[in-house]
């Protein structure tokens, strides 16, 4: 059927995000040959098992996985591997599973943010953003203009954080989720 994933992309797919989610918890970064790997398997997969509608489709999830990260790239609040990584998800899962991947990884990124966030102010003494934030909006409020103040290194908000972990929670959850 046009537009789902098989089984086999879907496996492919849960080896590649899973291995690059461990890769990303030790180092905080997602090679490129995981991620390179995932879209040349996603392409070959989809052409051998689905034709050229099914190449479309998994270059139409490469698309799109490619631009849902890219903002964030962009605005430099996550990594280039991470947006590689949602590409292969793409290519692998199609439009619909990586949007549904990655709908899945921004929620469960959050909570996982959330509550390191809150276990590193509690219990490591890290440092709130609290104060930076009321510096900013100080700024803002006072001059009518924009202000930004990078993290302190001590900051909760300066630590890197593993979204290759979100990532791969939220393509296992649309790599099962039923068609």
């Amino acid at each position: 059927m046009a537009g789902t994933p098989s089984i086999v992309a879907a496996y492919i797919a849960l080896f590649i995000v899973w291995a690059a989610a461990w890769v990303d918890l030790r180092t905080r970064r997602i090679p490129n040959p995981i991620s390179l790997a995932g879209i040349g398997l996603g392409l070959l997969t989809a052409l051998e098992l689905g034709g050229a509608e099914g190449l479309m489709q998994s270059l139409a999830g490469l698309g799109l996985g490619t631009v849902l990260l890219l903002p964030g790239y962009l605005l430099r609040s996550t990594g280039a591997g991470d947006v590689k990584l949602t590409a292969a998800v793409g290519a692998l899962l199609g439009p619909k599973g990586v949007l549904l991947a990655f709908v899945a990884a921004i929620l469960t990124g959050a909570l996982i943010g959330i509550g390191y966030a809150l276990m590193a102010w509690r219990l490591k003494g890290a440092r709130s953003p609290f104060e930076r934030y009321g510096q900013m909006l100080r700024y803002l409020f006072t001059t009518g203009r924009v202000s930004y103040v990078p993290p302190a290194a001590d900051e909760i908000m300066g630590q890197r954080f593993a979204f290759g972990v979100p990532i791969a929670i939220g393509t296992t959850f649309a790599a099962l989720w039923p068609a």
